[in-house]
């Protein structure tokens, strides 16, 4: 976390912060310092990673008030260890979950008890423990649900919002009954999955009528992958593959501008956040097809709460879909004004003009045409009336899921669906666990830029590794006892193998030409195929996160001792 606050004398504020939101911390500083919203400035820097660490207020408020205080601006960057004690860290969870089915494999309930350890302060732990009990039991059909989730103090370090918002720890529950599930059944893991799966027009425990889902094809395409049917079955080597959903924040907004400058170039102005996941190119692509542009001729200007419009921020994988639409709005708004103006000046129809390589030009009479450089002059130094473009978008169709019985038609604006599987040889004398292979995919609507999706997959699938079999802090008495990446392990280029993403598209209606948010999806799932492939490898089930040596060799000899007592 860094940031610098310069504070004026007229009482202004400016910001320079590595936010994911710049609108929420400006109305966070300004609730905290008592003034007007108005009076603060926040300008988005690189941010650097966020997952979601970024997206509250941190060091702006101490950096605001010792800038009023002295008059001059303040620069406030954390050391390592204080990243570690001062900012956030994902929700450590107890997950306890009974689930009923038939002999054939259909699920017919699942009763659960989520409980969330939000630390010292409460940062977004009712808001994370509320989103994941909207489908605890995961992408499967389910006809009775019954999830209670707490939220509980304690005397660690904080918990916040981080990339995957809860889901991870619940789909390393429930995909760990699915497998349960298959071998108390007798079934394969992968059909026990396909059996209950999500499909387009299934019917969610809170009665929601799914849309855009594209969970069977993932499985499939993840199965074909590994060849799991002719899969390798030897001691010490196993696959696992699971499933997981996620659903986007519900009742968030956007706004996008769209103008025509004067050498007509295209301006896009939005509050979205480019975390390295690559939006402001997605953005500037929907722009593009929209209008009818070269992507060369979009120029998109960063996040600055004085010149750019409102976004609620780069959470929850919703800037795609919300700002997105948003963006989509406006560039068409953008090109209704100038094809009119362009109308004017050939003596044409609107609906005979077409834009094509920054002209518009009459259908079948290419030369009768004027460049969008002539109309932008036109319309901003001969006539005063610049083109701009407006365009928003607001989840105002979310029904907020009944108090007493969770019901509701639609709790969110669109729903994720991955699958993932993970290729393991674990040694049965030392405990350890190598991944030999990892394959994700994912159900991302209408894939606007591939690359960029493959490369979210790919680094998100990695981080999940390493919350598999790596990342642990260890307190003692509420203090972190190791808050360095010397003690704090991360997995580094050289851990894993290169992740094999596939991209599924399952286009949603409501999204811009059908996209949906992918950026956390890769890591929710990858923990609990890890246990998966372990389980499969030495026939121990790993119950805890991470999956360290000490603990699978010790299920091991536990494993061992209980045969030879047992005398088999």
């Amino acid at each position: 976390h860094a940031c610098v606050v310069q504070a004026e004398a007229d009482g202004r504020l400016t910001v320079w912060s590595c936010t994911q939101a710049p609108y929420l911390l400006r109305g966070s500083l300004a609730a905290a310092l008592r003034i007007p919203s108005s009076k603060v400035r926040v300008i988005a820097t690189a941010v650097g990673g966020g997952y979601g660490g970024k997206v509250r207020l941190k060091l702006e408020g101490l950096a605001a008030l010792l800038s009023m205080k002295t008059g001059r601006p303040v620069k406030i960057v954390h050391t390592r260890t204080e990243e570690f004690i001062g900012a956030v860290t994902r929700h450590p969870s107890v997950v306890r979950m009974k689930t009923g089915a038939r002999r054939d494999g259909t699920l017919l309930a699942c009763q659960a008890e989520v409980i969330f350890d939000t630390g010292a302060y409460c940062e977004a732990g009712e808001v994370v423990i509320w989103e994941v009990v909207q489908a605890t039991p995961g992408p499967y059909v389910v006809p009775n649900v019954w999830v209670d989730g707490f939220c509980v103090y304690t005397n660690r370090v904080s918990a916040g919002p981080c990339r995957g918002f809860g889901w991870p720890q619940v789909t390393w529950a429930s995909e760990g009954q699915m497998d349960a599930l298959a071998r108390e059944l007798n079934m394969d893991p992968l059909e026990i999955r396909l059996k209950n799966a999500f499909d387009e027009g299934s019917i969610s425990a809170s009665g929601e009528v799914l849309h855009s889902v594209g969970f069977k094809e993932c499985l499939r395409r993840v199965a074909e992958a590994v060849n799991w049917h002719g899969r390798e079955r030897r001691s010490g080597h196993g696959i696992g593959l699971i499933g997981f959903t996620k659903m986007s924040m519900p009742q968030t907004a956007s706004a996008a501008f769209v103008k025509l400058n004067e050498d007509g170039r295209i301006g896009l102005l939005t509050s979205a956040v480019d975390l390295g996941q690559g939006i402001s190119t997605a953005l500037a692509q929907i722009a593009a097809e929209e209008i009818g542009v070269a992507l060369d001729d979009v120029e998109v200007a960063a996040a600055d709460t004085d010149t750019t419009p409102f976004d609620s921020g780069a959470i929850s994988s919703r800037q795609t879909f919300h700002v997105g639409n948003a963006v989509r709005q406006a560039a068409a708004d953008l090109k209704k004004q100038v094809l009119a103006a362009a109308a004017a000046m050939l003596e044409a129809s609107p609906e005979d003009l077409e834009i094509r390589q920054g002209r518009v030009s009459v259908r079948g009479v290419p030369d009768r045409s004027v460049t969008l450089a002539e109309i932008g002059t036109a319309t901003q130094i001969r006539l005063g009336q610049p083109i701009l473009g407006r365009g928003a978008h607001l989840d105002s169709d979310i029904v907020m899921p009944d108090l007493a019985t969770g019901q509701s038609p639609k709790p969110a604006p669109y729903w994720k669906y991955g699958a993932q599987a993970v290729e393991v040889e674990v040694d049965s004398e030392t405990g350890q666990v190598a991944i030999k292979r990892m394959v994700s995919a994912h159900d991302c609507g209408r894939a606007i830029n591939p690359l960029s999706i493959e490369g979210q997959i790919q680094g998100g699938a990695v981080m999940g590794l390493g919350f598999a079999l790596m990342e642990e802090m260890i307190f003692d008495e509420g203090r972190v006892v190791n808050p360095n990446l010397m003690d704090y392990r991360v997995p580094t280029s050289t851990d894993f193998p290169d992740v094999e993403a596939i991209i599924v598209e399952a286009p949603h209606r409501e999204g811009p030409f059908g996209a949906k948010g992918v950026g956390e999806a890769s890591t929710i799932g990858a923990a609990a195929a890890v246990r998966s492939a372990v389980a499969e490898a030495v026939g121990v089930t790993i119950n805890e996160l991470p999956i360290t040596c000490e603990k699978v060799l010790d299920a091991i000899e536990a494993q061992r001792k209980e045969k030879s007592l047992s005398g088999s």
